[in-house]
C-alpha cells in the first residue's frame, strides 16, 4: 500500500501563519506559544516525511547554503519562534539558536552580533566559536562584494577606467575599515547599561556629577558604593568619568530630578550611558563613502569635482575650532536689553554693566525702546530664565516681537544673543525651562532667517556654560574673542562676519558645520530583524505616505497612520489613495484621528496602538503646518503640531523599546528661509528635542528636508517646485532608507538632506556650515572646468540646452 503524502500547500499556509503569530506578538502568552510552537513541529515534520526539506535542516547550527524557497520559509518560522522564546528565558543557547539561524538565512551581519555575544559569556562553546569564526569570512566575503556593484554602470562616455577603480578601491578600503570597528548599527541597543547599587548603612555614592539638561555627567569617582561596584563588576558594567546616567530608578529628565531621586531610597536602579556626544565631531567622523545606490555618470561626475554626490544626508555637528586672543573692543557704544520674562546671574550683570562697559540697560517692549536703540552700536540680548515657561512658544514670541523692531532701525547695528545650553554639545548649568531643554532653543531658527533679510544687522549668538559663579573672567573673554575675531576672507565684511553661531564648553570652542553623513547608504537586501509596530503622526499627507512605504519594504508589517481627521484626501495631489491601498495590500495600514499636540489624545492613541496592534517600535512626527510669521497667534498654531506633537511623544514613549524615532524637520531651520520665522524655530526645537535624546541614550534622529516636489508643507506655501534647491520623493525614499538601514557608525542626531543647491551660500553662518564640504572640493578640476566656460561660453550654454531637452524627453518616456 501507498504510504500516506500530505499536501504540500496547506502545510506552507500553516507555515505562514504561524510566522506571522510568533513575528506579530512578541509578548504571545507562553502557554499559547508553546502550543503554536508544537504546531510548528508537526509541520516541519511533515515537510521532512514529504520529503520537501533536507534532513540537515534540523540541524540548527549546520552551514549548508543551498536551500529552497520551502526551506526558507522554514527557517523563517523557526526563526521568528526563537526570537520569541529567547524574550522568555534570554538563555545562552538560545541565542546562539538565534544566531545560528541567521546566519543559514544570509544575515551575516546581525548573526555576527548574537554570535558574539554567546562567545564573549562562554567561550569554551566550540560549537559558537566555530560557526563566529564562518560568520566572521562571510561578512569579510560580504564587504568584498559591496564594492562590486557599486560602480557597475552599463555604458561608458570615454571615462578614464582608472578612475573608476580608483574609486572602488576607496570605497572598499572605507568599508572594510568599518567593518572592523563598528558594531552592526542596531539602534536599539543603544550601548546603555544597568547598574544596581545598595547604600547599605547610609554609605556614601563616592560620585563628583555634573548636571546636564538631561541627565548627570560623572566627572569624578571617589571611594565609596559606586568604586565597590566598579571592584567587582564586569568591564563592560563598570560606571567611568564621562559615562551619562540618564535614569535613577523610574525617572528621566534634568540632572536635578535624578539628583534629588538619589536621596530617596537606598537600592538604587540606574540606566548609564557611555561617554561621549553625538553631535560633536571627531577625527574619525564623516569618513564614509558616497551614495551607493542607483549610481550614475553624474554621481561620478559630482564624486570627482564635488568629494561626495548630491542631493544626500549630511551631518550637522560642532566641530573644535582654534581660540584666538581676546583683544580692546571699539569705541562702541553698548546696551543691554531685557526681553519680558529673561533673567540673569549677578556673574553675567557684571560682565555685561562692569567689564564691557554697557552705558544702559532697555526693557523690552516699551516706548522708548525703538530710539534708544537706533543710537547703539552693539546691542545685548540675554535670552536666559530663571523659571519654567507655561507655552513653549513664550519666548520666541518675545523674539519675534524684537527682531520685528530691529526691522525699522538703520543698519550697521551689532546683535549679539547670549544663551545656556540652548544648542550646541551638552552642557553644564543648562536649564530644563519646561519642554526638555531652555526655552531659547528655538530662537536660533529665527535668527538664521533674519540674516537671510538683514545682512547688514549681524546676529551674533553665543552659547556658553560660562555663566555661573567664578566664570566671569571666562564670560567676558568668549564675548570679546568673537566681537574682534578676523577671518581670512573676502567672503565678508567684517561686520557682517559677525552674523555666525558659536558654543562654548569647557574653555573649548565649538561651530555648527555640515559634512557628508557618516552612516553609509543600505545594502539592496538589507531588511529590518524586530518585529513591532510603526507609528506616524502627519501620516496622511505625501511625505507621511511616502516613510510608511520606506517602512513597509524594509519589513515592518503594522503601520498606524494618524492626523487630525483620520483620513488621507481623494484630491490631494501625489495619488495618495492609490499609494494607501498599495501598502494594505502588503501590510497592516490603518489610519488613527489624533491631535498630535493634544496630550490626552496622544495618551490614547498609544495605549489602543500597543494594546491592538503590539509593541511600539518606530515613532515619526511628520506632523505641521506653515503659517505667516506676523502674531503670537500664528506662532503658536505653528508651533503646537510640530513641537507639542513631538513632546508629548517623546514623554509617553520613554519605556517603549524603540529602533528610531524621526522628527521631520526642515533646511528653513537649519539654514534660514526669509519669511518661515515660525516655522523656522518650530523646526529647530525639533533638531534640539532629538540631541537632548540622543544624549540621554534614546534613539532620536531630526531630518531636515529641502523643498520636496510632490509634497512638503514648505513647498506648498512657497509655491516651490522643482530646481536645484529640491529633491524629489525617491531621493526622499533613498535617505530615510540610509537612516533605516544604513550601516557603520550612526548618523548625527541632526541630519540635513542637502541639494546641490544649498551649497550657494547665502549668508555667512550658512557659509561657515559648508566649509567641511568645501574641502572635499577638487579645487583643480574646479578652477580648470570655470576656465574653460569662460572660454567656451556659447559652446556650453547650447550643450546645457540641448542636454535640458534631453532629460525632458526622457521624463516623458
Amino acid at each position: 500500500m501507498r504510504a500516506y503524502q500530505p499536501s504540500v500547500e496547506p502545510l506552507l499556509e500553516v507555515l505562514q501563519t504561524l510566522k506571522a503569530r510568533f513575528q506579530a506578538q512578541e509578548h504571545l502568552p507562553e502557554l499559547q506559544g508553546q502550543q503554536l510552537s508544537e504546531e510548528l513541529s508537526v509541520t516541519v515534520a511533515l515537510l521532512l516525511s514529504d520529503g520537501q526539506l533536507g534532513l540537515e535542516l534540523t540541524d540548527p547550527t549546520n552551514e549548508s547554503e543551498k536551500k529552497s524557497p520551502i526551506e526558507v520559509l522554514v527557517l523563517e518560522a523557526l526563526l521568528a519562534q526563537k526570537l520569541w522564546q529567547e524574550s522568555k528565558d534570554s538563555k545562552v543557547s538560545r541565542l546562539l539558536e538565534v544566531g545560528a539561524l541567521r546566519f543559514r538565512l544570509g544575515d551575516f551581519a546581525i548573526a555576527l552580533h548574537d554570535l558574539t555575544l554567546v562567545v564573549e559569556q562562554e567561550p569554551a562553546n566550540k560549537e559558537a566559536v566555530r560557526l563566529l569564526e564562518r560568520c566572521e569570512k562571510e561578512v569579510a566575503r560580504e564587504v568584498q562584494e559591496k564594492a562590486g556593484y557599486l560602480y557597475s554602470l552599463e555604458w561608458s562616455d570615454g571615462e578614464d577606467a582608472s578612475v573608476v577603480e580608483a574609486l572602488e578601491s576607496e570605497r572598499l578600503r572605507e568599508l572594510q575599515e568599518l567593518s572592523t570597528t563598528e558594531a552592526p548599527n542596531t539602534p536599539h541597543a543603544q550601548r546603555l547599561r544597568a547598574v544596581h547599587l545598595d547604600r547599605l548603612g547610609a554609605r556614601r555614592l563616592g560620585l563628583r556629577l555634573r548636571e546636564l539638561v538631561n541627565g548627570l555627567e560623572v566627572e569624578e569617582i571617589r571611594d565609596g558604593v559606586v568604586k565597590d561596584w566598579n571592584a567587582t563588576a564586569s568591564p563592560g558594567e563598570r560606571i567611568g568619568v564621562g559615562d551619562k546616567i540618564v535614569k535613577v530608578n523610574q525617572v528621566r529628565g534634568s540632572g536635578r530630578m535624578l539628583l534629588a531621586e538619589f536621596r530617596k531610597d537606598q537600592v538604587l536602579h540606574l540606566l548609564v550611558a557611555p561617554p561621549g556626544d553625538d553631535i560633536v565631531a571627531s577625527e574619525a567622523s564623516n569618513k564614509v563613502p558616497p551614495r551607493a545606490e542607483e549610481l550614475t555618470w553624474q554621481d561620478l561626475s559630482l564624486q570627482q569635482l564635488l568629494g561626495w554626490s548630491p542631493p544626500g544626508l549630511c551631518d550637522w555637528q560642532w566641530h573644535e575650532t582654534p581660540l584666538q586672543q581676546a583683544t580692546g573692543l571699539g569705541p562702541w557704544k553698548m546696551a543691554v536689553v531685557q526681553l519680558d520674562g529673561c533673567t540673569w546671574t549677578s556673574e553675567v550683570d557684571e560682565v555685561f554693566m562692569t567689564s564691557l562697559e554697557c552705558q544702559e540697560r532697555i526693557s523690552f517692549p516699551s516706548k522708548s525702546c525703538l530710539a534708544k536703540l537706533q543710537s547703539l552700536d552693539l546691542i545685548l540680548v540675554p535670552l536666559l530664565l530663571d523659571e519654567e515657561v507655561e507655552e513653549l512658544s513664550e519666548l520666541c514670541e518675545e523674539v519675534r516681537r524684537f527682531l520685528a523692531e530691529l526691522q525699522e532701525m538703520d543698519p550697521f547695528a551689532r546683535i549679539v544673543a547670549l544663551t545656556c545650553g540652548s544648542n550646541g554639545p551638552d552642557c553644564f548649568g543648562a536649564r530644563d525651562d519646561g519642554f526638555g531643554m531652555p526655552a531659547a532653543a528655538p530662537a536660533r531658527g529665527m535668527f538664521r532667517c533674519f540674516r537671510l533679510e538683514h545682512p547688514e544687522t549681524p546676529i551674533l549668538h553665543i552659547d556658553t556654560d560660562a555663566v555661573g559663579p567664578g566664570k566671569t573672567a571666562e564670560l567676558e573673554a568668549q564675548i570679546r574673542r568673537e566681537l574682534t575675531w578676523r577671518y581670512n576672507t573676502q567672503q565678508a565684511s567684517d561686520l557682517a562676519f559677525l552674523g555666525r553661531e558659536v558654543a562654548y564648553r569647557r574653555q573649548r570652542r565649538f561651530v555648527p558645520q555640515l559634512d557628508v553623513c557618516r552612516q553609509a547608504p543600505a545594502r539592496k537586501r538589507a531588511c529590518l530583524q524586530r518585529t513591532g509596530v510603526a507609528l506616524i503622526t502627519g501620516g496622511t499627507g505625501g511625505l507621511g505616505l511616502t516613510t510608511a512605504e520606506v517602512l513597509v519594504d524594509a519589513g515592518v508589517r503594522h503601520v498606524v497612520l494618524c492626523s487630525r481627521s483620520g483620513k488621507v484626501s481623494a484630491d490631494a495631489p501625489g495619488q495618495l489613495m492609490e499609494r494607501l491601498e498599495g501598502l494594505q495590500r502588503t501590510a497592516t495600514v490603518v489610519l488613527e484621528a489624533c491631535d498630535a499636540a493634544d496630550e490626552d489624545q496622544v495618551l490614547a492613541m498609544l495605549q489602543k496602538l500597543r494594546t491592538n496592534y503590539g509593541p511600539l517600535r518606530w515613532v515619526v512626527n511628520a506632523a505641521g503646518i506653515v503659517r505667516p510669521s506676523d502674531t503670537a497667534e500664528e506662532l503658536k498654531a505653528v508651533f503646537q503640531p510640530k513641537c507639542l506633537g513631538a513632546w508629548h511623544l517623546h514623554r509617553h514613549t520613554l519605556e517603549d523599546d524603540l529602533e528610531a524615532m524621526w522628527f521631520f524637520s526642515s533646511l528653513s531651520g537649519g539654514i534660514g528661509t526669509e519669511g518661515l520665522y515660525n516655522y523656522a524655530a518650530a523646526n529647530t526645537y525639533l533638531d534640539e528635542l532629538a540631541h537632548v535624546r540622543r544624549s540621554a541614550g534614546l534613539p532620536a534622529t531630526s531630518i531636515q528636508f529641502p523643498e520636496v516636489e510632490e509634497a512638503g508643507m514648505a513647498a506648498a506655501y512657497l509655491g516651490g517646485g522643482g530646481g536645484s534647491a529640491t529633491v524629489s520623493l525617491s531621493v526622499v525614499k533613498l535617505a530615510l532608507r540610509q537612516l533605516l538601514l544604513g550601516d557603520g557608525p550612526r548618523a548625527s542626531p541632526v541630519v540635513a538632506l542637502l541639494p546641490p543647491g544649498y551649497l550657494i551660500a547665502r549668508s555667512v553662518y550658512h557659509w561657515l556650515a559648508l566649509e567641511p564640504l568645501e574641502k572635499r572640493r577638487n579645487k583643480e578640476l574646479w578652477d580648470l572646468l570655470a576656465q574653460t566656460e569662460k572660454e567656451n561660453k556659447e559652446e556650453i550654454r547650447e550643450l546645457r540646452k540641448e542636454l535640458k531637452t534631453r532629460r525632458a524627453e526622457a521624463a516623458t518616456r
